[in-house]
Parts: C-alpha cells; sequence; structure tokens
C-alpha cells in the first residue's frame, strides 16, 4: 500500500482522530448546554434557525468543488502529484471562496427581505451579523475536508478543538457578565470560528508544500488537472446537481420551514432536540470516522478496484453506528423526560421525546444514506444521486402536510418516509452496474433484541422505586454487557481492516 496511506499513518491519523473528537465532543457538549440555558426561549428559537444557514449557502456557493476535493485528493496525495494538488486545492478554494462571499453579500443586501421568511422579522441584525459566521465556518468545514483527506488529522482536529475550546470560553465570558444574549452568542461564534480558520488554514498550506522523503517526480504531474479537466467538470456538475437536488432535505431545511411555520415555543423545543441530535449525529462512528474513512476507501479503491472491500467497510461502520443509536434510545426510553428537563433547566421535557424518538429513526436511516453516498462518488456515479435526491428533498412538503396533526414531529417523519424511498433507489440503481451492496437485518434485529431487554430490566428498576438516574444507569449497563459479547470481533475486524492490519 502506498506510504501515505500506510499503515503507520492510519494509525497515527486515528490516535490524533480520537483525541480531538474526544476533545471537542465534551467542550462542545458543555458549551452548546450553556447557549441552551442561556438563551431565552425567543433567542433560542432564532438561534436555531440562523444555524441552518451555514449549510444552506455553503450548499449553494459549493459548485460541486468539495466532492472533487474528496474524490480526487487522496488519489493525487498517493501518487505524490504536488504540482497537481496545490493547483487542485488553491484553484477550488480560491473558486469557493469568491461565491461564498458573493452568496452572502447578496443575503446581507436583501436580509431584510429573507430574514421575515424564516420566522426572523425581529432578529434582521442578528441575520446579518451571522453571515459573517456562515462565510467563516463553511470556509473551515471545507479546509477540514482537505486535511482529513491528506490523513493530517492532527491539524485538522487542532483546528476544531481551538474553535470549541474559544466559544466555552467566550460563553463563559459572557456569563460572567451577565450578557447571554443573541448578538453576543453569534459575535463569540464568529471569533472561534475565525481563529479555526487561521489555524486550518496554515496547515492546508504546510500540507500542500511539504514534500516527503519518497517523493516520486512523474512527468504526468505538472499536466494532471489539464488532462482529467473534463472529467473534473462533469464530477463537479453532476456531484453539484445532486447536492442541490437534496437541499430541501434535512434539518438545515427544517429548521428554517419551523422558523415559518411553528409558533415560537415550539420552534425552541425543535431546536433544543435538534442541537443534542445533531451533536450526537456528529459523533456516532459512521459520521465521525467519515473524514477517516473516505481518503482510505478511495486510496484502496483507485489502487485495487476492489469495491466489496469498501462496501463491507462501509457496512460495518453503519453497524456500530446502530449499535449506539440503539443503545442511546433505550436510555432515553428509560430516564429521557428527567434527563432533557435537567439539561434544558426545566425549559423543555417530556413534549420533545417523540420528536427524538423519531430523530432516532431518521440518523439510522441518514447513516445509510451517508454509506451509500460515499460508495457511490468513490466509482464516480454522482449522478445516480440524482434522482433519489431529488425525492428525498421532497419529503418537506410531506412535513408541511402533516405539520397541522403532527407537529415538529412531521419533519423527521417526513425524513423517514424519503429516506426509505432515496436509499432503496439508489441501491438498485448500484445494482443495475454490477455494484452490490446490501445490510445485514439479522445483526440489527439482534441489537433491537438487546435493546428491548435492556429496557425492560431499566423500567423494572423503575417500578421497584429506584430513582430514574440508577434505573437508566442500570440501562445503559445492561446493554453495552449484552452488546459486548455479541459484538466485540466485529468492532474488532473493522478496525483491523481500517487500519490496514487486514485488507
Amino acid at each position: 500500500m502506498n506510504s501515505r496511506y500506510g499503515r503507520k499513518r492510519i494509525q497515527q491519523g486515528l490516535i490524533y482522530f480520537l483525541i480531538g473528537k474526544g476533545v471537542s465532543a465534551v467542550i462542545g457538549v458543555f458549551t452548546i448546554l450553556l447557549v441552551i440555558r442561556g438563551l431565552s426561549v425567543e433567542a433560542f428559537a432564532a438561534y436555531s434557525v440562523l444555524i441552518a444557514l451555514v449549510e444552506t449557502l455553503g450548499a449553494i456557493s459549493g459548485l460541486g468543488l468539495a466532492h472533487i476535493l474528496l474524490r480526487y485528493v487522496p488519489e493525487l496525495y498517493s501518487k505524490q502529484y504536488q504540482v497537481s494538488l496545490r493547483n487542485l486545492i488553491y484553484g477550488s478554494l480560491g473558486l469557493r471562496s469568491i461565491i461564498l462571499l458573493l452568496a452572502a453579500f447578496v443575503a446581507y443586501l436583501f436580509a431584510g427581505k429573507l430574514a421575515p421568511y424564516i420566522g426572523l422579522s425581529n432578529a434582521v441584525l442578528a441575520f446579518k451579523v451571522f453571515l459573517l459566521v456562515v462565510v467563516l465556518r463553511s470556509t473551515t468545514q471545507f479546509l477540514s475536508q482537505i486535511l482529513e483527506s491528506t490523513l493530517h488529522q492532527g491539524l485538522a482536529q487542532l483546528g476544531f478543538s481551538v474553535a470549541t475550546l474559544a466559544r466555552l470560553l467566550g460563553m463563559l465570558y459572557l456569563l460572567e457578565l451577565g450578557e447571554v444574549q443573541l448578538i453576543n452568542v453569534i459575535w463569540i461564534e464568529a471569533i472561534s470560528d475565525a481563529l479555526s480558520l487561521l489555524v486550518l488554514l496554515i496547515g492546508v498550506i504546510v500540507v500542500v508544500h511539504r514534500k516527503s522523503k519518497d517523493d516520486l517526480h512523474s512527468t504526468n504531474d505538472s499536466n494532471w488537472v489539464r488532462i482529467h479537466l473534463r472529467v473534473l467538470v462533469k464530477f463537479a456538475l453532476a456531484s453539484y446537481i445532486q447536492h442541490l437536488a437534496i437541499m430541501s432535505y434535512g434539518q438545515s431545511t427544517n429548521r428554517l420551514v419551523g422558523g415559518s411555520l411553528l409558533d415560537v415555543s415550539a420552534m425552541a423545543a425543535y431546536g433544543f432536540v435538534l442541537s443534542l441530535y445533531q451533536y450526537m449525529q456528529r459523533y456516532m462512528p459512521a459520521q465521525l470516522l467519515a473524514g477517516l474513512i473516505r481518503p482510505i476507501l478511495v486510496s484502496r479503491y483507485c489502487e485495487h478496484g476492489d469495491f466489496s472491500s469498501a462496501a463491507r467497510m462501509c457496512e460495518q461502520a453503519l453497524q456500530i453506528n446502530i449499535l449506539l443509536v440503539v443503545g442511546v434510545f433505550a436510555v432515553f426510553m428509560v430516564g429521557g423526560d428527567e434527563m432533557l428537563f435537567a439539561i434544558s433547566a426545566g425549559k423543555y421535557g417530556s413534549e420533545t421525546l417523540p420528536i427524538l424518538a423519531m430523530l432516532f429513526l431518521a440518523l439510522l436511516l441518514e447513516t445509510r444514506r451517508q454509506q451509500t453516498e460515499l460508495l457511490v462518488q468513490m466509482v464516480e456515479c454522482s449522478h445516480y444521486l440524482i434522482l433519489p435526491n431529488v425525492l428525498l428533498s421532497s419529503s418537506v412538503l410531506l412535513a408541511i402536510l402533516l405539520l397541522p396533526s403532527l407537529g415538529a414531529v412531521a419533519f423527521p417523519t417526513g425524513n423517514v418516509i424519503g429516506l426509505l424511498v432515496a436509499n432503496a433507489l439508489v441501491q438498485y440503481k448500484m445494482k443495475s452496474v454490477n455494484f452490490h451492496f446490501g445490510h445485514d437485518w439479522f445483526f440489527t434485529c439482534c441489537l433491537m433484541v438487546l435493546g428491548a431487554i435492556a429496557v425492560f430490566f431499566g423500567e423494572t428498576a423503575k417500578q421497584l422505586e429506584f430513582s430514574w438516574y440508577w434505573a437508566t444507569a442500570a440501562t445503559g449497563l445492561i446493554y453495552v454487557v449484552l452488546v459486548f459479547f455479541m459484538s466485540r470481533k466485529m468492532v474488532l475486524n473493522f478496525m483491523q481492516v481500517l487500519t490496514g492490519s487486514q485488507v
């Protein structure tokens, strides 16, 4: 295997990855709890809507450039084409930055007209200031993808850790002053993202100009981008279209539509649940390891052309995700009401549990979609995602129809139905061109049974008048023990394949 994606670098990247994500997760969760507890219900409802602007404007300005980097940076880096790597990265970064700044500028000019459409008629200033966060955060995400694609996890995680630590210190400062207002929280976000951007930009510059001891000098290097320009443009166009097709799907759109159609208290409750959900989603293995798994799979596929190996690895990552989601769901079944009430300082409680339960189901299906998308883009078949993504985006229309009867639960319900249809369609399209991948339903059903057993013991403990936290802890412990005996070999095998101990 190429030394740049060899066992030593993967293991080193995994260590940096786990340390960095662990630090970011702990600090990040603590910080968002400070935001939830510090902001008023009305201010947090507005904050929940503003967060969606990052993904929305990022998608509009993307032009498929991020997809190009995720697919071709590992290939160029493994071939050690330093000149082409620099040209591709700097060209993509420059073009995307121009389009992103232009989109943000237009949004700023028309802020007074745009803000009321998403329920922010009383927060136009916050809307304008948050556009700075959009530009900074979207750019940091772009830079982090470059570093992750080259397995420089230490630099990538340093950038994220700087941002999360600065955000925490800023929130503590605001709490000390007693000035936890929406506009102040946004400025803290902007400063934190600016620091992260500086660290990541320096990291990217160092990486693209650094030469390893075993650099190979090829005549194809300086000409690679020019020779493959037509392929790059075609891939970017297909990726951009499929990305635009899916823009109306997901939590960002749900936040924007919810801000317009839900009342303030319902939107605040929905935003609270989404904040917890998205942190959990971010730190689930399939999502968490995407930045590490993707470049490894792409580099191995370019070297060996083995699709089945990549499909097995994605399926194992999905099963580990399901394992954790079922465990978290079991814990919330027993002690969720009390936990949510305690976390939010009494602002939100049992009314948010149905939303959270449906989001858990959506998370499992969304993880399958992400793994499928990774495989589709790896084999350069992004056009297969366009129709499924259009169908998936239409799920927001179903959610709007269900909104009067289901309330905020309508959003994840619509997403679940859309994901079921879209995932099946992509799998069918890939199978038609001999790219087969399936799902181990037996293993999933076994996990569901173990979760049900854990819930049974937890509820029994509550009936025996144990406190809710002891009953919840017992539920989690029983589930962990049961899963350990059932899944340890699968998890160990996944880690061995990931690090190159078996390939």
